[in-house]
């Protein structure tokens, strides 16, 4: 298996005070009897998994903390991890950016916009990796690894450099702007060959052709699909598609029904 094939980015925030904290998209209520139990079982065995990888991954010199460990697992495409100086967001980020080095090809990029602040990610990375298998590339700002996969290291200078990422952290998001935000993650866009695009409002259409290179035609397709329809763009070919899903997998993706029961019920 090579890296991992949903691209991710992983953002730490600053200043946000108290411990560290992992924040997603905001999702409808529901208590865990509500799950099915194979649900819960593949979540559990897929953390055990991930821990007793960064528990063996020679790379990793820190064993994470609880929401260390929760930013490393989350499967969103973003991520964020906030919490007061100090409390280990670096740490975190650099954990969940090592944590598939040993998977050929895998490539990640961490962020940070200057070189000030008590310890830097080129400077924990250092920390790290010195002494270990992993090899510096001064020139390039590339950390290489055995089996070819690369971190690589960039600051306000190196921050828009093209690249094509499995995954990218940000240290100190609050320090970039919107527009800075969203180039520096154009590089995950760019790797994917096969892009599954749902309905969009109409004041993000402009962005989203912008972002994933649409033409008229595929941006005003987006604008009238139907819940449960998306527009598939393979290469430079184009569908609209109706996925068709089975009763045991709409509880997955119909969440209308436990949203409402969720608003009525406050």
């Amino acid at each position: 298996m090579t890296a991992r094939n949903v691209a991710r980015r992983g953002v730490a925030g600053h200043g946000m005070g108290g411990p560290a904290d992992v924040r997603r998209p905001a999702s409808p209520a529901s208590q865990p009897m509500d799950l099915p139990v194979g649900a819960i079982e593949r979540d559990v065995r897929r953390a055990i998994g991930v821990a007793r990888r960064i528990a063996r991954n020679p790379f990793i010199a820190a064993a994470p903390t609880a929401h260390q460990l929760a930013f490393a697992l989350a499967e969103e495409r973003e991520v964020l991890l906030t919490g007061s100086g100090g409390c280990g967001k670096t740490v975190g980020l650099l954990t969940a950016a090592l944590a598939d080095v040993d998977r050929p090809g895998y490539r990640a990029l961490l962020v940070q916009r200057t070189l000030a602040g008590p310890v830097t990610l080129a400077e924990l990375a250092r920390e790290w990796l010195d002494g270990s298998s992993a090899s510096w590339d001064s020139t390039a700002r590339v950390w290489r690894f055995p089996s070819g996969a690369s971190l690589d290291l960039g600051h306000e200078r190196y921050a828009y450099v093209a690249g094509q990422y499995h995954f990218i952290g940000l240290d100190d998001a609050t320090l970039f702007s919107l527009d800075e935000y969203r180039k520096l993650f154009q590089g995950l866009l760019s790797d994917s060959q096969t892009r599954v695009i749902y309905q969009q409002a109409s004041n993000e259409l402009g962005n989203l052709r912008e972002l994933l290179q649409l033409n008229a035609r595929e941006v005003a397709a987006v604008g009238g699909l139907s819940p449960g329809v998306a527009l598939w763009k393979v290469g430079q070919r184009s569908f609209v598609v109706e996925h068709l899903v089975s009763r045991a997998e709409r509880w997955v993706v119909d969440t209308e029904p436990r949203e409402a029961a969720g608003t009525s019920s406050r």
